[in-house]
């Protein structure tokens, strides 16, 4: 590499990574490794008056590169995602020449600018002093603070994180600032701009309804998956002079900003929601959509969902050689689950990134209901069809009147999975997106978690054993990626996992007529090292019955015939693969 401080890799799984082009492109100024033993990431950069480069994001390297006087030379990260070292933020000066002038952790014992999912993040910026503004998340309850004008994590709890706004002097040694910045769920920092007189201004995305806002554009949470929020911070730091929900009844994320020299913040990053907040635009309407995670069940007539980018309803009546569309009324072309009602295959509701719609024609055309928001999954009532469950980001809810209205039950948090015991429908599993297992035995009026033994992580699916109904599975995506068991109603649990690939499993689905469960995974697109797995021994092991390099997303089975199966798969990356069937149990 050109003039390299650190001229190879340090023999971690990644590098981050600094590089100066010359202004015609033609040439490396400089380029260098920059890590230690562990992994490193590297996301925001920023360029002072003389050509000073400010680098951020994370890295689990106990011996990344610090620099003596820098204000944190001690790695701060504990033990993560299943005995990985937690991450710590850095802040990396490399000088014009490309040698390194200062390089410090910033960061507690919990995981500081990694996400639970696996992603990372980190913006920085500079002022004309020189002073180096960072924002990130953290989940350290001991995360680095001074002068904060939020002095402690509102939710810092497994994966739950809290925005960080940190303030470094020239030198690097000390900080002029540092705060926690957010509310009772997960809040994301990416995006931060300074002005000329030191006020700070950082985006990202939040789930906190309540989210601190001050002088707000927007005074309330969007109702959807996730809100841009947008605060401006005074030069000391210790004051918010503005802090704004973003948002609408979908999932925005803000990921960069800027500021004039009036101190006009300027924010763009990314939304589904149709009904986003615009003024003076170019473009009134949504028009495209962002990735869903499709899920399909229940008898005949097939009822495909959205791929990937969105598609909305597609039915088939001669299993699966035509389909037609759907999607008249239909309230979003992004659908995450549908469910036919066992008493009047007429009724059909869909689970869409918007609100539950419903349809009392088979499909035919599509009307909203009043409950809105991004809805993960529905379940009825095994006993009484006009019982109606729905997972949403905003808590778990039910309706008595098949979807005409609906009523919040006990759980105020972001339900991604729900199941109910057949045995006794008073009796419902909730998995949740950073918080665990929860269990009612009242029809929701309260609930307890259920969650001695489970992982850390997203809960994405819940399914309980037909033939053996204390035995109960649930499904984790990142970072577990893993499935548990619990052989006596949830009281604890252990991983069933032998057999499956490391990664994330979509869902789970039991053929109720032969017990055999049934796991979808996601996959890596440049391997086949996902796909379709069973196990008709309680999870001892699994089988796999086709390794795929797209995403597994859901199962429909045949009422009539098991071995007749229809897989619906997908990918963010290859785009949606389609649906595919099997005549004979999933061996082809």
């Amino acid at each position: 590499m050109a003039t390299a401080f650190q001229p190879a890799n340090r023999g971690g799984f990644t590098d981050a990574f600094v590089a100066k082009l010359s202004a015609s492109g033609s040439a490396l100024v400089y380029s260098s490794y920059l890590g230690g033993t562990d992994q490193e990431t590297a996301n925001g950069i920023a360029v002072d008056a003389t050509g000073n480069a400010y680098v951020t994001a994370y890295t689990q390297s106990a011996d990344f590169p610090t620099t003596a006087g820098a204000f944190q030379t001690a790695f701060g990260g504990g033990t993560c995602f299943t005995n990985r070292p937690c991450a710590d933020a850095f802040v990396t000066k490399v000088a014009s020449n490309g040698s390194l002038a200062y390089s410090t952790f910033l960061g507690g014992s919990g995981n500081d600018n990694l996400i639970a999912s696996g992603s990372s993040t980190g913006g920085i910026a500079v002022d004309s002093a020189g002073n180096a503004y960072v924002t990130g998340a953290t989940n350290s309850t001991n995360f680095p603070v001074r002068n904060p004008v939020q002095a402690s994590c509102s939710m810092c709890d497994r994966f739950a994180l809290d925005v960080f706004v940190s303030k470094l002097n020239p030198t690097g040694s000390a900080l002029v600032y540092s705060t926690y910045l957010g509310g009772s769920s997960l809040d994301v920092g990416y995006g931060i701009a300074v002005d000329g007189a030191g006020s700070a201004y950082v985006t990202g995305f939040t789930t906190s309804t309540d989210f601190p806002v001050v002088k707000p554009l927007q005074r309330t949470y969007g109702s959807g998956d996730s809100d841009v929020f947008v605060s401006k911070l005074d030069p000391s730091g210790s004051s918010i002079v503005y802090s704004t929900f973003l948002g609408g009844v979908g999932a925005e994320t803000g990921r960069g900003i800027g500021v004039d020299s009036r101190g006009a913040a300027y924010i763009t990053g990314s939304t589904d929601s149709p009904n986003f907040p615009t003024a003076n635009v170019f473009q009134a309407t949504k028009v495209g959509e962002i990735d869903s995670a499709p899920r399909a069940e229940g008898p005949a007539p097939i009822v495909d969902v959205s791929p990937v980018g969105g598609g909305g309803v597609f039915g088939s009546k001669d299993r699966g050689v035509t389909w037609r569309s759907s999607n008249t009324g239909l309230i979003s072309s992004i659908v995450n689950q549908v469910q036919f009602d066992p008493s009047a295959s007429s009724v059909v509701y869909a689970a869409t990134n918007v609100g539950v719609a419903k349809s009392t024609d088979g499909g035919q055309t599509w009307k909203g209901t009043e409950l809105t928001g991004n809805i993960h999954a529905l379940s009825i009532d095994p006993t009484d069809p006009s019982t109606v469950y729905a997972a949403t980001s905003l808590g778990l809810f039910r309706s008595s009147n098949r979807g005409d209205s609906w009523n919040a039950l006990g759980l105020n948090k972001n339900v991604t999975a729900l199941a109910i015991d057949p045995a006794n429908p008073l009796t419902i599993l909730a998995g949740t997106f950073s918080e665990g297992l929860f269990k009612t035995t009242n029809g929701g009026a309260d609930f307890t978690a259920i969650n001695t033994g489970i992982p850390s992580g997203s809960v994405n699916s819940i399914a309980i054993d037909p033939k053996n109904q204390p035995w109960l599975y649930a499904a984790y995506g990142f970072p577990a990626k893993t499935v548990i068991k619990s052989t006596d109603r949830g009281n604890s649990w252990t991983q069933v996992k032998t057999g499956l690939p490391d990664q994330a499993v979509n869902f789970l689905k039991f053929d109720p007529k032969t017990g055999v469960l049934y796991a979808g995974t996601e996959s890596s697109p440049s391997s086949i090292n996902g796909g379709l797995f069973m196990t008709s021994n309680g999870g001892q092991s699994w089988t796999s019955l086709i390794r795929t390099s797209f995403d597994v997303h859901s199962l429909a089975i045949d009422p009539n015939n098991s071995a007749i199966l229809y897989m619906g798969t997908g990918s963010e990356f290859s785009g949606g693969n389609g649906i595919y069937q099997s005549a004979d149990g999933g061996s082809s």
